[in-house]
């Protein structure tokens, strides 16, 4: 399949290439949301060259520096475990001109409420899920494979934005970014039964496509579903077209048959500049 024309992306999404290689989306007024392109490679615990990865933080930490004093992220394992950044403590600035950088182990999902702060997760074809309140401040930034849907991390993430942050799910804006499509995305029947057992087996038909014994399941549709079963309004989710396995400027986990490198997804709202 051919890769998706810019001409396809979804209102006010778009790539960015100055500083930091990107594709964001405008969906929350304020909100910094992107992934970043396969021009830069993340992948720490991957094949990819020390060097490559260290100079691609680099590029995250300058191009940050205008906005952010925080940068949040880790290693994901396929979990549901949410991480609060509130708790953080950011250091005073002083002489120091990059973000200060926070790496905590196991967690799957972010969640901040203050100016600052910019979330991060690593992706290469799992979902990067984001979530944003934005006359609240407060945003999530989630890694979402199907054990992650399964695990229903995204309603567990608005369960926690309502219940910590007293933010209503009405109140909730969601994109589901660049991930891997249903055109790539062959799987066995634990993944469909998995996902059938979560809010999305209601409505099997927007996010299955069985043919005989091939099934193949779009995610971000079984995301859509859950999302508005936990509250949020539908006209309030919106999700980016583009398949990482398709698309070439992106990582790809399935594509590059589990080696390859990894992209960055990022959230946050920014402080306001001196």
């Amino acid at each position: 399949m051919t890769s998706p024309r810019l001409s396809t992306e979804a209102p006010g999404e778009r790539f960015r290439e100055g500083g930091l290689p990107r594709v964001e989306s405008a969906f929350a007024p304020g909100l910094t949301a992107a992934v970043t392109t396969r021009e830069l490679d993340f992948g720490r615990h991957t094949e990819s060259r020390a060097r490559e990865v260290s100079a691609a933080h680099r590029t995250l930490l300058e191009w940050a520096a205008v906005g952010f004093d925080l940068v949040v992220g880790g290693s994901q394992v396929h979990g549901t475990r949410l991480f609060h950044a509130d708790g953080v403590r950011v250091p005073e600035r002083g002489g120091r001109r990059a973000p200060a950088t926070v790496r905590v182990a196991g967690y799957d999902g972010f969640i901040a409420s203050r100016p600052g702060v910019l979330l991060t997760v690593g992706i290469a074809d799992c979902v990067p899920a984001f979530l944003a309140a934005p006359g609240r401040g407060a945003v999530a930034l989630l890694h979402a494979g199907w054990r992650g849907v399964a695990g229903e991390i995204v309603p567990r993430a608005i369960a926690a934005l309502e219940d910590g942050l007293g933010v209503p799910a009405g109140e909730i804006m969601a994109w589901w970014g660049p991930a891997i499509g249903p055109c790539c995305y062959p799987v066995g029947r634990e993944v469909v039964e998995a996902l059938e057992a979560t809010a999305a087996g209601a409505r099997t038909e927007t996010w299955l496509e069985a043919d005989g014994a091939t099934a193949r399941v779009d995610l971000r549709a079984a995301l859509t579903v859950q999302a508005e079963a936990a509250g949020v309004q539908p006209g309030a989710i919106s999700s980016s077209p583009l398949c990482t396995s398709c698309d070439r400027r992106f990582h790809s986990y399935r594509r590059e048959s589990g080696g390859g490198g990894r992209m960055l997804a990022l959230a946050g709202y920014p402080r306001a500049c001196p």
